[in-house]
């Protein structure tokens, strides 16, 4: 595989799906770097799939606190488009997929993107994978003149630094969530009265939300796809660097 387009879907909130087949039957997939899975299926749909458990249990939190327990699974083969990838490894999720409203069916998560160079163009409807940089800066994306900024890479995930007012804050980037948030509790310990943008390397993502998040702890807010949506974003998880691109 030189290069692999996935077409994106906007749907639940304007945000990105995408087309998968396993076994002929086809999946909605939530694009969503804020979740750690591979892929996460739904157990309500995959009980005629050939999929592997390996007997091992997968725990995780979501952002609310609440602990959520799933079946470690190998995909034997996922077909994205006209590429097919073999002994995927996934997980088997049930009763936090059908809480949510977003993405009932599964989840293409932070572990499997991380293994690629990533560039999201989702205003023209597709997310671009490919196993090397080279690859990547030969297709038609300006990328010299786009905008660099590093990231960690953390167990919340793509942690970015910014600011609000002048006062430095971290991120995590989540694709699949539909808003930008930012802490109350952030605000209020900085004496922010008001907070009308985000800044994030000289890009202005503007109106956020004001929740008090209980999880992550370890960062101030969320860059949600309203982000994603209007920028072209290359993803070098190789030199844990992001690349901004006006849209």
């Amino acid at each position: 595989m030189q290069v692999m387009e996935l077409g994106i879907q906007h749907r639940d909130f304007d945000l990105p799906f995408t087309e998968v087949t396993i076994a002929n039957q086809k999946f909605l997939l939530l694009i969503d770097t804020g979740c750690s899975a591979t892929i996460s299926l739904n157990e309500r749909l995959t009980q005629k799939l050939p999929l592997i458990y390996t007997g091992n249990k997968i725990s995780f939190y979501r952002p609310n606190g609440t602990i959520y327990h799933s079946k470690e699974i190998v995909i034997p083969e996922i077909v994205f488009g006209e590429i097919s990838c073999q002994n995927v490894a996934g997980r088997e999720d049930g009763k936090w997929l059908e809480e949510t409203s977003l993405s009932k069916q599964g989840i293409l998560g932070l572990n499997f993107l991380q293994n690629y160079h990533v560039i999201f163009d989702l205003g023209n409807n597709k997310l671009i994978l490919s196993k090397s940089e080279e690859t990547i800066r030969q297709l038609d994306y300006p990328l010299e003149k786009w905008t660099s900024h590093p990231f960690s890479l953390t167990n919340v995930g793509i942690v970015l630094e910014g600011e609000i007012n002048q006062h430095p804050c971290k991120f995590v980037l989540d694709s699949g969530s539909s808003h930008t948030v930012l802490k109350r509790s952030f605000l209020t310990n900085n004496k922010i009265t008001e907070a009308n943008s985000v800044d994030i390397c000289g890009t202005k993502i503007k109106n956020p939300l004001l929740l008090e998040l209980q999880e992550p702890s370890q960062v101030d807010g969320v860059i949600g796809n309203n982000f994603f949506s209007s920028h072209k974003l290359y993803f070098n998880f190789e030199k844990n660097l992001l690349l901004i691109g006006k849209d």
